[in-house]
Order: structure tokens, then C-alpha cells, then sequence
């Protein structure tokens, strides 16, 4: 009775892992079967293929029973390793698409910038704006046409390369748009300029004489504090020689002379400094008055 359970068990189990050992055959042959389309349509069709058996695999082998365990761990195996030689060549095979769609993109992208925008095109006259006006909206459409295939295949492509074009056709039509930009006000700006650099000329000349005012106001305030310093050194300094004048011991004196010495140094530092700042003022306050 015991035996004849086994060999009904066996039966059923038989058939189930069976059928899953054949359908990781099938999917061996799928995945080196793909060398053999020649089609993109056929590739894709491919890789859909092999995904869904691979996802049903994988479902199977929560529920199927192996007669032994080593057997579904062989097959387990067998399976991981045919699964990461899948998503390997599916990564590269995006990264070669990717990579083809990217170098498309630019070829159709290639001439539609301006290089007037670049060498001047805020000088030219408008009847030399108006000459290119017919290229602008030509390549504005190609520029659209663009965007609408970069649109359509941009799921096919990785993230740095989607990045790549998205700038280059934003930094295009940037430049398409400073054209417009520039065509819409230059004849206005004709007219404007003469006055936008007579106003700029007084708003640099106004702001000059600010600064030099400010400059003034800093540095007799330097001047001030100067001073202050000065009078509190040449009192130090008197101090100093009457300890020296009224010294008890030759260890007292010689201490003293020497901070004499250093106050001597700070103050002929910081006279320096009062002249320097003394002919600043007075070099500002000159310029100030042959101002107008």
C-alpha cells in the first residue's frame, strides 16, 4: 500500500516539475535564440517573450514539488544563474539602444543653434534679422519634430542619455528664443541706446562720487581714532620718561626703556598712518571739487 502512494506521488510530481524543467529549457533556447533576430520588432517580441516565461518560472517554483531536494535545487539554480545572464544582456542591450537613440538625436539636433547668438547678434541691423527670420521658423519646427521623437523613445533610453539630449534641445531653444527675443525689440532698442548709455555714464559717475564721499567720511573717522591713539601713546610716553628720570635701580630703568622704545615705535607708526590718511582726504576732497 505504502509503495503504491510513492509511485502515485510520483506520477503527479512527475508531471509538474516535468513541465517546469521543459519551459527552463524553452527559455534557454529563447535567450540564445536572440543573436538570430535581425529586426527590432522580431528582438522585441523576443524579450517580451522571455520575460513573461521567466516571471511564470519563478511563480512555479513556489508551488511545484521535486522528488528530491537536490533536484529543485539544481534546477533553482540552474534558473538564477540563466535569470542573471537575462537582465545582463537585457542592461546591455538598453544601454546600446539608449546609446543609438542618443547619437540619432544629435545628428537631427546638429546646425538648428545659432551661432549669430554667439557672435554678436545684438548688433545687426533688423533688416539683417529679418533675413534669417524664415531659417529661424524652419528650424524651429525640425526643433519641435525633435522633441516630439525624443518624446516617443525617450522610455528606451537611460537616464544619463535622456539627460544629455533634454539639455541640448533645451539650451537650443533658448538660444531660438533669445533670436526672438532680439528681433521682437532691437528696433526699439536703436533708438534706446544713445540713452541707456548716457543714463549708465551718469549712474557709474553718481556712484563714483558717492564712493568717494563715503571714502572721505571712512577715512577722517580713521583720522579721528588716529589721533586718539597718538595722544594716549605721547601720554604713555611722558610716563614713561619720568619713571625713567625718577628710576630707583638700574633694572627698573632699563625695563622702562625698553617700553619706551616700543611706544616710540607705535608712535611713529601711527603718525605714518595719520599722514597717509591725511593725503587721502585731501586727494578725495580735490577730486570733489574739480568734480562738475
Amino acid at each position: 500500500m505504502y509503495t503504491l502512494i510513492i509511485q502515485t506521488m510520483s506520477l503527479f510530481f512527475k508531471e509538474d516539475y516535468e513541465k517546469l524543467d521543459y519551459k527552463l529549457t524553452e527559455l534557454e533556447k529563447e535567450f540564445k535564440g536572440l543573436s538570430h533576430h535581425l529586426f527590432d520588432y522580431h528582438v522585441t517580441k523576443a524579450w517580451e517573450t522571455i520575460f513573461e516565461l521567466m516571471n511564470e518560472i519563478q511563480g512555479d517554483f513556489k508551488t511545484v514539488r521535486y522528488p528530491k531536494i537536490q533536484s529543485r535545487e539544481e534546477a533553482w539554480q540552474s534558473f538564477f544563474s540563466l535569470r542573471q545572464d537575462i537582465y545582463t544582456k537585457k542592461n546591455e542591450r538598453y544601454e546600446e539602444i539608449s546609446k543609438s537613440h542618443s547619437d540619432t538625436l544629435f545628428n537631427m539636433l546638429r546646425g538648428l543653434e545659432y551661432w549669430q547668438l554667439r557672435e554678436g547678434l545684438r548688433q545687426m541691423l533688423f533688416t539683417e534679422l529679418k533675413e534669417i527670420k524664415t531659417e529661424v521658423i524652419e528650424n524651429g519646427k525640425k526643433l519641435n519634430e525633435v522633441g516630439q521623437h525624443f518624446s516617443s523613445i525617450k522610455h528606451e533610453m537611460t537616464k544619463d542619455h535622456k539627460s544629455e539630449v533634454f539639455n541640448r534641445i533645451k539650451e537650443i531653444r533658448e538660444s531660438h528664443d533669445e533670436f526672438w527675443g532680439i528681433y521682437k525689440d532691437r528696433s526699439q532698442e536703436l533708438y534706446e541706446a544713445k540713452e541707456d548709455r548716457k543714463r549708465d555714464f551718469e549712474d557709474r559717475k553718481d556712484k563714483a562720487k558717492e564712493s568717494i564721499i563715503n571714502n572721505i567720511k571712512n577715512n577722517v573717522e580713521k583720522l579721528e581714532k588716529a589721533e586718539v591713539a597718538l595722544r594716549k601713546q605721547e601720554m604713555h610716553k611722558e610716563d614713561l620718561e619720568d619713571q625713567i628720570a625718577s628710576a630707583y635701580s638700574t633694572k627698573f630703568r632699563e625695563i622702562r626703556e625698553e617700553w619706551l622704545s616700543e611706544c616710540n615705535n607705535k608712535i611713529s607708526d601711527i603718525e605714518s598712518h595719520i599722514a597717509r590718511l591725511k593725503s587721502w582726504i585731501e586727494d578725495g576732497e580735490n577730486r570733489l571739487r574739480n568734480w562738475d
